[in-house]
């Protein structure tokens, strides 16, 4: 029997894969040249289609499962709040389908209850019951608002901030915002603009008492006569000599001088007109926040800046660049004087334009490495091929992210970017298929039909390995699986795409291009090729003598295991675990917290001692202060103080990171340790991490129902965190309003008098807060007409105690002649989760410092604090 020669086998099942490759569909495309030229095409024009058609934004866009319930409860304090509202609404609530959690923040006159549904729910039908539940709420004070249902949004967030500085008045400068506002809120895609900084005008009636008094009006009759006049009512119609003629009444005023003009009483001598009992003043409302900037350590300067918010769908670099080109616009125009400077900041688009040039970077880098190298150890024609490989490849991955309603924002170009070292593996395996197919004699479409043949399940199970490693990322469940997913679809569609570009085109291109090319130059064989031969021959020397010889396979065992497990153990112990890392941005934050009940004046004192600080810091290029409001940089769910004059937050930007040595982490841990000087708040430097909006890297959750308990506890871990190294930024809920001033009503003696709780409220609300009687529209302004005594007779709790009070007799009272008073400490404001009672207690870790390192000693630390029955300590954060 004559026995084959092993080349003559060889060529034999090559024949038979050739023949194979020939009579399949990948086959087809090697054969008809024409319709993968068509094919190809058609890839470029849909990449550029969903090129220029993708939303870009900073970050995917999450639909997040929560929604906030809001009730209004006007002067209660939070033992109210929490007893006469949040419990009322809770209690509907509990019921839901597909919740998750319920989350409650009762403070002074406001109730907030966050409801996060579980992240498979559907949201629009999860949001319809929750807004039918919370129309069954109906034993609520009288007092108390309806409660309002507002879903959120993750890209509810400012998008680019327009600052106005100028040597002008509060009303100029209020009217040049109110018009870069219009203008603004034209641009398509644009949700809202926020004008900060601006003081609305409004009509002040301030009440004199003595007025009152010698006249017989009461402050209540005041309130109703004004409401009564702010009216136009229509009459009908008459027919006057065979004409007819609507008629209507005119009783809305439209300027102080005619409010003063309302009769608010009738006495012997006359009417008695608003102007008599009242001093009526067309004014800027009394500034409820400040604003002000500072370029490159100026002094800052007032400012009224306008916050852009898109929508959702909406591509933030065209937003942005639109907005700006409408601002530069009305500069031309002279709509915002010369004398204005308009300075731009929190330009979130920018994030989303350097991950653009990054990949496309990135992808030039690409694209000339692999012809630099494929040119050395294959050749020109083969390496041009597999460089157009790429764009093709991208081209492909973003229709079909397109196709998936993705956008373009920082994780897919990051897909993008971190997929680029591994998409050219399978095109270049087919290349070296091809090439072997010319060593061995055959045509070069021979050659790509024996490659893909060869190759064809080898780079299929090599991409499905390398998808499947991401694959497990989709099942992260939650708010931070639907932030998460992004990478393994991009990832998979890329990959996916580079297995077809490897198998039906390139084939194809490489054959038809090298059929163009003499035989003798598709194997020119170089220095690269010989280096290669003697290469292979050492290799085969070397295993020869492994596979020969027992102890060298032994001693090879015993060398790699002890590297395997000596790299694991770097891994494990030496290199920290951080869920999102710290990134190097031009902006960060600086959060202003006094006492509850600190003036804005008081509150503005402690803010100009940072600013001062902050002129001082050569990296920072200008910063922007607000004075009144907070949280610039939180999805604040449970904040719901009705007065923030104890709050203040300062947004600073810096210089270009190519212009500084620090990055923007080191510049925020160099101003914490300067700010930590400052005395009588408590002043938090916050940054932005990498990654989706979270909570605190450390958060313990103090549980039960006993609230003398829970301010104990909390006390002991805020103790317990700040002996731990590497934790800063130390946060309680655990927070003391200023005294209550109570009003114990004396039910007998309203009886007496004719009087009830009700109506005795309604004086005391009008004389403290002051009371907004109408709304007078005048052009497209809605002016807010405010009834008040003034400040200058409420000072003393005495002046408050000798408040007068009208009977339905006529006669006169003071309110201490019905009603007790005390002092009584009290809660800033109560949280429920879940029904249940809480304070949290939130911490930061340092830059430098992993979580990981910080979170033993925090389990350990929980663990060592006492317990009381009924209580509990459970740690969250990024444990969770």
């Amino acid at each position: 029997m004559m026995i084959e020669h092993p080349d003559a086998i060889t060529k034999k099942i090559d024949q038979e894969k050739i023949e194979r490759a020939n009579q399949s569909v990948l086959g087809f495309f090697v054969r008809r040249m024409r319709i993968t030229i068509i094919l190809t095409a058609v890839i470029v024009l849909l990449g550029f289609y969903a090129v220029t058609t993708l939303q870009r934004e900073a970050d995917p866009e999450v639909k997040i499962p929560i929604a906030i319930v809001t009730t209004v409860f006007p002067g209660a304090s939070p033992l109210d709040v929490e007893d006469l509202v949040t419990n009322e609404v809770e209690s509907k609530l509990e019921s839901l389908e597909n919740l998750d959690e319920i989350t409650s923040t009762s403070a002074l006159g406001i109730s907030t209850v966050v409801v996060e549904f579980q992240a498979e729910a559907d949201l629009e039908e999860s949001i319809r019951k929750l807004k039918d539940k919370v129309d069954e709420v109906s034993d609520l004070p009288d007092d108390a608002a309806d409660p309002v249902v507002t879903e959120v949004r993750a890209n509810d967030f400012a998008i680019v901030t327009f600052s106005l500085i100028g040597d002008l008045t509060d009303e100029e400068l209020k009217r040049i915002g109110k018009d870069v506002q219009d203008e603004l809120e034209k641009i398509n895609d644009v949700s809202r603009v926020n004008l900060i900084g601006a003081r609305e005008r409004e009509f002040s009636v301030e009440v004199n008492r003595g007025a009152l008094d010698r006249s017989g009006v009461t402050l209540n009759q005041v309130i109703s006569s004004i409401q009564q006049a702010n009216h136009n009512f229509p009459l009908g119609s008459v027919d006057v000599d065979g004409i007819n003629y609507n008629v209507r009444t005119v009783g809305k005023f439209l300027t102080g001088e005619e409010l003063g003009r309302v009769a608010v009483g009738d006495t012997s001598s006359g009417q008695v007109l608003l102007r008599d009992v009242a001093e009526v003043k067309d004014q800027l409302a009394k500034a409820q926040t400040l604003s002000r900037i500072s370029l490159k350590g100026s002094a800052p300067q007032p400012t009224v800046s306008l916050s852009v918010y898109k929508k959702t769908g909406g591509d933030i670099i065209s937003i942005v660049d639109r907005a700006r080109a409408a601002v530069e616009d009305m500069q031309a125009r002279g709509s915002i004087p010369e004398t204005v400077r308009v300075d731009v900041t929190n330009d979130n688009s920018q994030f989303i334009r350097d991950d653009l040039k990054t990949l496309g970077r990135s992808g030039i880098q690409t694209v000339f490495l692999i012809l630099i190298l494929l040119s050395i150890v294959l050749n020109r024609r083969k390496a041009i091929i597999t460089a157009i490989a790429i764009p093709l490849i991208f081209f492909m991955a973003l229709f079909i992210v397109k196709l998936q309603g993705g956008t373009l924002n920082s994780l897919t170009l990051f897909s993008l970017v971190l997929s680029l070292g591994l998409l050219v593996d399978t095109s270049i395996i087919i290349l070296e298929g091809i090439q072997e197919g010319l060593r061995k004699g055959y045509s070069p479409k021979d050659s790509a039909l024996l490659s893909v043949q060869t190759y064809l399940w080898p780079v299929t199970a090599g991409v499905l390995t390398t998808i499947s490693a991401f694959v497990p990322m989709l099942l992260v469940s939650g708010i931070l699986g639907e932030y998460l997913k992004v990478l393994p679809i991009t990832i998979s569609s890329t990959l996916g795409s580079s297995l077809f570009i490897a198998l039906v085109l390139l084939p194809g291109f490489i054959g038809w291009s090298l059929s163009k090319v003499p035989v003798e130059k598709q194997l020119k064989h170089t220095a690269y090729n010989r280096f290669i031969d003697w290469l292979e021959r050492k290799y085969r020397l070397a295993m020869d003598n492994l596979m020969n010889f027992k102890q060298y396979r032994k001693r090879l065992i015993a060398i790699v295991g002890t590297a395997f497990v000596a790299a694991m153990a770097i891994l494990i112990i030496a290199i920290p675990v951080e869920m999102f890392p710290q990134v190097d941005i031009d902006f960060f934050y600086v959060e202003i917290e006094l006492p509850a009940g600190t003036v804005l004046e008081e509150t503005e004192k402690v803010v100009a001692d940072v600013e001062r600080r902050l002129r001082e810091i050569p990296e920072i290029e200008s910063f922007v202060t607000s004075v009144g409001a907070g949280g610039a940089n939180t999805f604040n769910f449970g904040s719901s103080a009705s007065n923030n004059s104890h709050l203040a937050s300062i947004t600073i930007n810096l210089i270009d990171e190519k212009d500084r040595d620090k990055a923007s982490y080191e510049v925020a841990k160099n101003l914490r340790e300067q700010l930590s000087a400052i005395q009588g708040g408590r002043i938090v430097v916050d940054e932005l991490n990498a990654g989706p909006p979270t909570g605190a890297p450390v958060e313990i959750r103090i549980i039960g129902d006993d609230l003398a308990v829970l301010n104990q506890l909390s006390r002991e871990v805020v103790a317990m965190l700040e002996s731990i190294e590497g934790v800063i930024e130390i946060e309680s809920d655990e927070k003391i309003s200023p005294p209550e001033f109570a009003f114990s009503l004396d039910q007998e003696k309203l009886g007496q008098y004719g009087l009830t709780s009700l109506s005795v409220g309604s004086v005391l609300r009008s004389a403290i807060y002051g009371f907004d009687a109408t709304t007078v529209t005048a052009g497209d302004e809605d002016i807010e007409v405010v009834v008040r005594y003034p400040e200058s007779i409420l000072v003393t709790p005495e002046d408050v105690k000798n408040i007068e009070v009208n009977t339905p007799t006529g006669e006169t009272i003071k309110l201490q002649q019905i009603a007790d008073f005390n002092l009584t400490p009290a809660l800033e404001n109560i949280r429920h989760t879940d029904l249940k009672r809480i304070v949290n207690v939130r911490a930061q870790n340092e830059a430098g410092i992993p979580i990981s390192q910080v979170l033993p000693r925090v389990e350990k630390g929980v663990a060592a604090i006492a317990k009381p029955a009924g209580h509990q300590i459970v740690i969250g954060g990024e444990v969770e």
